[in-house]
């Protein structure tokens, strides 16, 4: 067997008497051939038995071993996608195709691929042997899907002004700005004529997050990243003394977190003074 051929003798008398005496040769092998691909996810990790694939025979006659002529396994952990082999016997000679593909699912997240591999197979005999061999293939024996997610925040606050003539703030009057963890300037702006001043995450790219600012905590099994940014007030190296600027510097702390079961991202902003990260006050003060 695997391959291998093997003659069976049988032994006929037809003469009782020491007659005629025949043998029938008969041939008897099998071979087979392995059907294996490889799954792949870009964006987080893969889980096992998370995707559906198919093995189809879709040429040549009805194979003992796969009679069904279909088969559905899904992959495991690190991306192997096993059908095992499909075996023929001497009686099934000849040529048969295969495709195998990925069933569309409906995971969040995941754009699925549309890739098809497909083999001609041949099955021969060779030197007394079955030989098993796949002739053509056409497709990638790697499916690659990719997983995709998106979340943002918005900061900002209100500049107040205390013992001023008037509260009336003018447009612009008012910087603030937004530092990395690091200390280093990501994005500055302004009041605007309400006194009220926004980092907006269609302004500031850094407060715009993807899959990719992930990261993946083996031991919570959990996709979850902590960002850090501070928020203060820019004080002109010259201005009018009567006037002390608020020299509060805002923690923001950015939790990033994956739900892998809706394959939603989300961001939530938090300070360090108790106050929504939208809330963020400036109160500058005037005296006589």
């Amino acid at each position: 067997d695997a391959g291998k051929g093997e003659l069976s003798f049988n032994q006929t008398v037809t003469n009782g008497r020491g007659g005629k005496v025949a043998f029938v040769n008969e041939f008897i092998a099998d071979g087979s051939i392995p059907f294996v691909v490889n799954k792949k996810l870009t964006g987080r990790n893969l889980n096992d038995g998370e995707f559906e694939f198919v093995l189809k025979q879709t040429k040549g006659d009805k194979i003992k071993s796969f009679e069904s002529g279909e088969k559905t396994v899904t992959n495991n952990a690190t991306g192997v996608v096993d059908f095992g082999s499909i075996v023929f016997d001497q009686t099934e000679v000849g040529e048969y195709e295969f495709e195998i593909t990925e069933k569309s699912g409906n995971i969040k997240g995941v754009e699925y691929t549309k890739n098809k591999y497909t083999a001609k197979v041949n099955v021969s005999v060779k030197n007394g042997a079955l030989a098993v061999e796949k002739t053509e293939e056409t497709g990638s024996t790697t499916f690659e899907n990719k997983f995709s997610a998106s979340a943002f925040v918005d900061l900002g606050g209100e500049k107040i002004l205390e013992g001023f003539e008037s509260d009336k703030i003018n447009k612009g009057e008012y910087t603030f700005i937004l530092k990395d963890s690091e200390g280093n300037k990501i994005a500055e702006t302004t009041v605007n004529g309400k006194g009220e001043y926004k980092f907006s995450h269609k302004d500031v790219a850094a407060l715009n997050y993807t899959e990719k600012n992930l990261e993946y905590n083996a031991a919570t099994g959990k996709y979850t990243t902590v960002k850090t940014y501070t928020v203060e007030e820019y004080e002109p190296e010259t201005h009018d003394e009567k006037i002390t600027y608020d020299k509060k510097v805002y923690t923001v702390t950015v939790t990033l977190d994956l739900n892998t079961v809706t394959g939603k991202m989300s961001a939530v902003a938090t300070t360090d003074k108790g106050v929504e990260a939208t809330k963020m006050n400036f109160t500058n003060k005037y005296a006589d």
